[in-house]
C-alpha cells in the first residue's frame, strides 16, 4: 500500500484493542471472519502506543495528531491541575494541547472532506467553527449522563428518577413500570425497552437482573450537517437515542455480591452494549452511503470497558469461562461491525482498523501515597491527605506523575533533587514490601517526574487514600491499565489493520509501526 491512494478512507479507532486482543482471537478460526480477513487480504499488525503514558488521551492524540506527550503536554486520562491547585484533577481531554494538528485539521486546510463520529477533545474547534469541509459530525458524550440503578424488591414499591415518580411492580421473572396508572413496561429478566416518562424524557430501561433495574437517560447528541454534507442528507438514524453504554462494571458488582449462583446473565449484561453497537453501525451505514467524505472516523468504546471490569481474568489461571465468552461476544460485535464497512467498501476505500493501545491485567492495588507518607514526604490528615503540608505526592489522577511541592519544600529548605531522591527511595522500599515492581521516568526540565510499572507487575497503584481500616496494598483489585508502554508485554500494543477490496492491495508496505506514524500515513494514502 506504499504507492496507493484511496478517494475514500474509513477510519475505526478501537479503544483498547490491542493486537495481542485480535491474535488471541484469530487462534478461533471461522468465528471472526472479518479479522481474518483483514489479516489475510490486507495487513494486520502491532503498533507502538505513545510513551511513556497511553493512557486514553495520550494514546488518541497520537493517533490524530501524530504527537507523543512530551510534545502535546498530555499526559493521562486526568492531570494534576497545574493553573489551579496541584491536587486537583482536570480531564486530559480539556487540556489544551502544546503542539500537534489534529488530522480533521490538516484535511480542511488541504481542502479534503472529513466526517467524525464520538471523536474526543470537547475543546477542539472542530465542534464549534464552520469547518467548510465537514460533512457530518456526531458527538454522543458532550452531554451524555450517567445511569441509574435500582435495586427492586418483590412486590409493589416507588422509585424516583430525574423528579418523576415511577410505580414499579416486581414479580416473578419481570418487572412493570408505571406512571400513575399508564403502563410504560414490561420487562423480562435480561430485557429491555425504551421508555417515555414525559414528553421530553426518555430512557432506555434495562431489568439486569431479576431485581435490578438500570435507567439510561436520553440526552440530546450534538449532530451536525456541515457545508460538504449534500442538500439531500437528511437526518441520521436514531442519532439522539442511547449510545456507547455497558453493563459490565455494575455487573461484575452484581455477581460478585450475589449471595448465591449468578445474578446476571451473560446475555443481560451484554444487552446494553448490542444496542449500542447497533446504533454505531446504523449512524456509520447513513454516513458512508448517505454523506461521503475523504475520511470518516468512528471511535468505538466497547473492548475497552471490557478490559476495565474483566481483563485480568483472561490470563487468569484457572481457566474464568464467563471472562472469556464476555471477551469473544465483545470481539463477535467489533467484527460484524467491521464486516458491515467491508461490504460497504468499493475499490476506491480503503478501510483502516486501529486502536490507541493494548491492556495489561492487574490484580493488586497500592495506595502509593501510603509509602510516601511513611517517608515523610506526604502527610496524613483524617482519612486523607494535606498536599499543601506534602512536600511530594502521587498525583491522584492516576497517570503516573509524582508531584513536587516546591512552596513546601522551600519552606522546609529541602532542595528538589532532594525530595526526588527521598521518593525514589520511598518506592524502592516499596517494592520490597509489596514486590510492587515500580520504576521511574526521570523528568527533563519541563517534564512531569512519571512512575511505570515493570512488565512482571501485577500491581497498579493509586494516589487515593485507602479506605478507613484497609490496608494499602489491596489484593482484590481486578481489571485492566494501560499505564505506560514501556514493558516489552506484547499485550500493551496498539494494533493497526489495512484492508481494501481493490485487486492487489495487501501489501503492507509503510504499515505503521507507532502510533505517533498513524497519521500520516493516512495523509499519503488519501487521493488529492
Amino acid at each position: 500500500m506504499s504507492t496507493e491512494t484511496y478517494a475514500r478512507i474509513l477510519w475505526v479507532v478501537l479503544d483498547g484493542f490491542g493486537h495481542e486482543h485480535a491474535r488471541r482471537l484469530l487462534s478461533n478460526p471461522g468465528r471472526f471472519p472479518a479479522l481474518e480477513r483483514i489479516a489475510r487480504d490486507g495487513h494486520l499488525g502491532a503498533c507502538r502506543p505513545p510513551e511513556p503514558v497511553c493512557q486514553t488521551p495520550p494514546a488518541l492524540l497520537a493517533l490524530f495528531t501524530g504527537s507523543a506527550p512530551a510534545e502535546n503536554g498530555v499526559w493521562g486520562y486526568k492531570v494534576p491541575d497545574r493553573d489551579g491547585q496541584l491536587e486537583r484533577s482536570i480531564s486530559g481531554f480539556a487540556v489544551e494541547r502544546k503542539a500537534g494538528t489534529a488530522i480533521w485539521e490538516d484535511l480542511e486546510a488541504s481542502g479534503r472532506t472529513f466526517s467524525i463520529m464520538n471523536v474526543g477533545f470537547r475543546r477542539d474547534r472542530v465542534w464549534s467553527d464552520p469547518f467548510p469541509h465537514l460533512a457530518f459530525a456526531y458527538d454522543g458524550y458532550r452531554s451524555l449522563r450517567a445511569p441509574s440503578h435500582f435495586s427492586i424488591p418483590a412486590g409493589s414499591s416507588r422509585i424516583t428518577f430525574e423528579g418523576i415518580d415511577i410505580g414499579v411492580m416486581r414479580r416473578s421473572g419481570r418487572v412493570e413500570l408505571r406512571r400513575g396508572s399508564r403502563l410504560l413496561a414490561r420487562l423480562e429478566t435480561g430485557g429491555a425497552a425504551k421508555v417515555p416518562l414525559t414528553r421530553g424524557t426518555r430512557v432506555f430501561a434495562h431489568l439486569l437482573a431479576a431485581d435490578e433495574l438500570t435507567l439510561y437517560p436520553e440526552s440530546p447528541a450534538l449532530v451536525r450537517l456541515g457545508p460538504a454534507a449534500p442538500s439531500s442528507a437528511g437526518r441520521p438514524p436514531d442519532a439522539e437515542g442511547y449510545r456507547d453504554m455497558s453493563a459490565f462494571r455494575r455487573a461484575r458488582s452484581l455477581n460478585d455480591h450475589a449471595h448465591a449462583g449468578e445474578r446476571v446473565t451473560v446475555e443481560s449484561e451484554l444487552l446494553p452494549s448490542r444496542a449500542a453497537m447497533r446504533q454505531k453501525a446504523d449512524l456509520m451505514r447513513w454516513a458512508v452511503k448517505t454523506v461521503p467524505a475523504n475520511l470518516t472516523i468512528c471511535y468505538v468504546p466497547l473492548m475497552d470497558e471490557f478490559n476495565h471490569t474483566w481483563f485480568h481474568l483472561c490470563e487468569s489461571q484457572p481457566f474464568n469461562l464467563r471472562a472469556e465468552q464476555l471477551f469473544g461476544e465483545c470481539g463477535g460485535m467489533i467484527d460484524a461491525f467491521l464486516a458491515e464497512l467491508m461490504a460497504l467498501a468499493d475499490h476506491e476505500t480503503l478501510l483502516v482498523v486501529s486502536s490507541d493501545h493494548g491492556a495489561l491485567p492487574f490484580r493488586r492495588l497500592l495506595h502509593l501515597n501510603e509509602a510516601f507518607a511513611d517517608a515523610g514526604l506526604v502527610r496524613r490528615t483524617g482519612s486523607g491527605y494535606d498536599y499543601v503540608r506534602s512536600t511530594a505526592w502521587y498525583h491522584p489522577s492516576d497517570c503516573g506523575q509524582v508531584v513536587v511541592n516546591e512552596r513546601e519544600a522551600r519552606r522546609r529548605g529541602m532542595a528538589v533533587p532532594a525530595l526526588r531522591a527521598a521518593a525514589l527511595a520511598a518506592l524502592g522500599r516499596a517494592n520490597d514490601a509489596h514486590g510492587a515492581r515500580i520504576a521511574a521516568v526521570e523528568p527533563g526540565p519541563s517534564d512531569p517526574f512519571l512512575l511505570y510499572l515493570y512488565p512482571e507487575a501485577d500491581t497498579y497503584f493509586t494516589g487515593d487514600p485507602p479506605r478507613s481500616g484497609k490496608p494499602a496494598l489491596n489484593p482484590r483489585r481486578s481489571g485492566g491499565h494501560h499505564l505506560s508502554p514501556l514493558t516489552p508485554s506484547p499485550w500493551i500494543d496498539a494494533m493497526i489493520g489495512l484492508w481494501s477490496p481493490r485487486p492487489g492491495a495487501r501489501a503492507a508496505d509503510g504499515a505503521p509501526a507507532r502510533s505517533t506514524e498513524v497519521k500520516g500515513f493516512l495523509l499519503r494514502r488519501m487521493s488529492r
